[in-house]
């Protein structure tokens, strides 16, 4: 009885030590996700600001051009206004995408991981009941 207590316990810290490697696993991904999407809105967040201070600047050049600096300071402002929209919908997509990438780990896990630790769990408990007996 206690060498089945023993075998067990074998499969059960085979399969606990599975689970922090997959855990482990998992959230190094999502680490790596949550890194990569704080780069990407930062650096759409730069190029916001740059944009900005760029059209100011060529709007106050523009604006010492009374005759034609008035039309043009139109135009640019509607092509800066595409811009930020352009800009902001790509920053949308890409919570999108991080939103996604966060479902499939999780279906992952639930999916492929879990089972394939139960199923060794379960293989373990096989051979060592074949073992004993």
């Amino acid at each position: 009885m206690i060498n089945n207590e023993r075998q067990l316990s074998l499969d059960r810290i085979a399969f606990l030590r599975m689970r922090k490697k997959h855990l482990l696993a998992m959230g190094v991904i999502a680490l790596i996700l949550i890194v990569g999407q704080i780069l990407v809105q930062r650096h759409i967040n730069s190029e916001l600001k740059t944009s900005e201070a760029m059209m100011e600047e060529v709007k106050s050049t523009l604006a010492q051009n009374q005759n034609s600096g008035s039309k043009l300071i139109d135009v640019l402002d509607e092509y800066d206004e595409q811009r930020k929209q352009q800009l902001l919908k790509l920053k949308i997509k890409e919570y999108i995408v991080l939103a996604l990438s966060f479902l499939i780990l999780l279906l992952v896990l639930f999916f492929v991981f879990r089972p394939l630790s139960l199923y060794i769990r379960n293989t373990i408990r096989v051979y060592q009941w074949k073992l004993v007996h």
